[in-house]
Order: structure tokens, then C-alpha cells, then sequence
């Protein structure tokens, strides 16, 4: 029997040889944005956790991100080229950052307006939360398996590692557990989309 694979959820990934040179920079400069930025989010069950969405603030516009986003984007259309997705009218549509501290977390979600979507780990201890992905396919009844493997997985769970860009469909349901550590975990966040 020939068993394909169609419809598979294409989710990249990419590590930042130079992250160690800018973490303590980056992380301090969000620290001081949240002194005097609002925090988005207001609508969110999550919403103790700070993050600068909503509009709050663009990490596109901050010459302090500015060689971090450059990396950033070159990998989001080094992703959108191995996956066929068409750039020529693709621009961003928000980018913020996210803070967490101890009991932090952010609740299953997608990002409706976009296509594409990225989330950086700026700083993170080692049992710092962990970002989960379900599978966009819609499981009407639970399916016992035989075994897990990357084709038919009904979730994946990325652990938080500093230096690490992940790249997926915006429309990919994903959340962020609960914050156990007592050091604070920033991520990045970045949007693009199709005009």
C-alpha cells in the first residue's frame, strides 16, 4: 500500500549563531520598554502576562532590534521559499515582545490576519515554559495510536532555547504553559502577511 503525505503542516527553524553577543542588550532594552509601555492583551485570559501587541509597540521600528530583525525576516522568507509561499506582496502586519515571569502563560491561539508568523526566544532559563502546537486537523473522536511519530502527531511542544527562531502558518493553533521558573522569559514576535 502507498501511504502519503498530503496536507502537512510545514513548521521552520533556525538558530542565531550571534544570539550570545545581543541577549543581554535586548533583554535589558525590553525591560526598560515595560516600564513605560501599556501592556496588549487586555482581551486574553493571559492577561498578567506582559506583551507590547495590539499595537502597543513595533519591534520593526526599534533601531535597537534592528540587525535581530534583519536575521529575522531573511529566515521568514528563506521559510516562505522552501514552502512555496509567495512574497511579492508579503509585509508585516505587527511584531512585539512578551514577558513572563513566574505564573505567566498564554492560552491557545492563531494569528487571523496573517499568513505568516515567528516567534523568537530572546531569554529563557532552562525549565522555562514551553511553547505547544496542535494539529490544525480537527479530531472529531480521540484516535488511540500505536505510536507518535512527526506525520501524525496531534501536538508538538518546543522547548523555550535562547537563540531560536520557529517559523509557521499563522493559522497554526499554538500556546505558551505556565510559567514555572523564577527568571523572566522574553520572546519575540512576528507577523507577515499576503496583500
Amino acid at each position: 500500500m502507498d501511504i502519503n503525505a498530503f496536507f502537512p503542516t510545514l513548521i521552520g527553524s533556525s538558530i542565531n549563531i550571534n544570539h550570545y553577543s545581543i541577549q543581554n542588550e535586548l533583554v535589558s532594552h525590553c525591560i526598560t520598554l515595560r516600564s513605560h509601555i501599556a501592556s496588549g492583551g487586555a482581551g486574553w485570559l493571559s492577561n498578567k502576562t506582559y506583551n507590547t501587541s495590539d499595537g502597543k509597540y513595533d519591534l520593526l521600528s526599534d533601531t535597537k532590534f534592528e540587525k535581530l530583525n534583519a536575521w529575522v525576516i531573511e529566515k521568514i522568507y528563506e521559510y516562505c521559499d522552501k514552502v512555496s509561499i509567495d512574497t511579492s506582496t508579503f509585509k508585516s502586519n505587527g511584531s512585539w515582545f512578551n514577558i513572563y515571569q513566574h505564573g505567566d502563560f498564554q492560552e491557545n491561539h492563531v494569528h487571523p490576519t496573517s499568513t505568516v508568523s515567528a516567534i523568537y526566544i530572546l531569554s529563557c532559563s532552562e525549565d522555562g515554559a514551553r511553547i505547544f502546537f496542535n494539529s490544525p486537523i480537527n479530531n472529531m473522536y480521540y484516535v488511540k495510536k500505536n505510536r507518535e511519530t512527526q506525520q501524525i502527531a496531534d501536538q508538538i511542544i518546543c522547548k523555550s532555547i535562547p537563540g531560536t527562531l520557529i517559523i509557521f502558518p499563522s493559522y497554526l493553533l499554538h500556546a505558551v504553559e505556565k510559567h514555572e521558573s523564577s527568571e523572566i522569559r522574553i520572546s519575540l514576535s512576528y507577523n507577515f502577511k499576503q496583500t
